[in-house]
């Protein structure tokens, strides 16, 4: 892609290589969408267990009667016994290994990009553009972390592309 992209921006761009990109990001686009629907089963899935066990346990709710020690009013509460969920997508990208993580940001980024360059897909921009962040963020938590300088680089060359084609 960074090639392809390279030579776009040349004084001589061929033609060719805007093709192979639309193709590229096309595929990405395919297998991304793939990945994503398994994910949200899987997360769907998660949540109707969750559900299920909360109903069997009395919903996760117990009610709270406090007396004043003064022979006052009653006070009635009712409290969650469930704690603050983390995000379980957060937790399953820090959970998972450098190869994992490395490779799921690496096609969310091209579909981003993909969605940029064929100008595509843009309602659903902002959330793919926070999920490649997430991921993004999960990679650099790593230790070590799985990019090189010379792919940073090339990362940024690909974001500055992208900000140049939508000007």
């Amino acid at each position: 892609v960074y090639y392809y992209m390279r030579c776009l921006m040349s004084s001589n761009p061929m033609l060719t290589a805007r093709e192979s990109l639309i193709s590229l990001f096309d595929d990405n686009r395919k297998k991304y969408e793939a990945v994503d629907r398994k994910r949200k089963e899987e997360r769907a899935r998660k949540e109707r267990e969750k559900m299920k066990e909360k109903e069997g346990s009395g919903g996760g709710y117990r009610r709270e009667i406090w007396i004043h020690p003064g022979g006052g009013k009653n006070v009635h509460r009712t409290t969650s016994t469930c704690a603050a969920d983390f995000d379980s997508e957060d937790e399953e990208l820090y959970s998972a290994s450098n190869i994992e993580v490395n490779k799921r940001f690496c096609m969310s980024y091209l579909h981003v990009h993909g969605k940029i360059f064929t100008k595509i897909g843009l309602e659903s921009l902002t959330e793919t553009s926070v999920q490649m962040l997430r991921e993004f963020r999960a990679l650099l938590q790593h230790s070590p972390i799985p990019l090189n300088s010379t792919r940073f680089l090339q990362l940024f060359a690909l974001n500055m592309f992208a900000i140049e084609i939508t000007q």
